[in-house]
């Protein structure tokens, strides 16, 4: 059950004794029954890796940083600008494209998306 949601509060989902449905122990005693209760642990569960932070060499500079739609927009404007200051240096880019959100995106707009950066770059693909 771990990873769904239940909508179901405890009483739907934990089962009572028929005593406690009597009424027959105090509510101080049931509760002392609880007292020893232990959540199981989800088993085989993927912990999310964090890649690890990029250690620029000596004598390298680099700017990092999330941008949205429109910022990416004037970074190409002014790119040009960017590598003329960067002359006789090389510039280069890195750059990584999530698509997420609600609802998941279906494997149709993966697969357009897909096509629209094959036209940037071959290889540059979400995965």
């Amino acid at each position: 059950m771990y990873g769904k949601r239940n909508d179901q509060t405890w009483h739907g989902v934990v089962k009572l004794r028929e005593d406690v449905k009597s009424g027959e122990p105090t509510l101080a005693m049931f509760a002392a029954d609880l007292y020893d209760v232990k959540l199981q642990q989800p088993q085989n569960v993927p912990v999310p890796v964090t890649p690890p932070p990029v250690v620029s060499k000596p004598g390298i500079f680099t700017a990092e940083g999330e941008i949205q739609s429109q910022e990416f927009m004037d970074l190409a404007d002014s790119l040009g600008e960017v590598l003329k200051a960067a002359v006789p240096n090389t510039l280069r880019l890195n750059v990584r494209i999530e698509l997420g959100g609600e609802p998941k995106a279906s494997e149709s707009k993966v697969k357009a998306i897909n096509a629209l950066l094959a036209k940037v770059k071959k290889g540059l693909e979400l995965k």
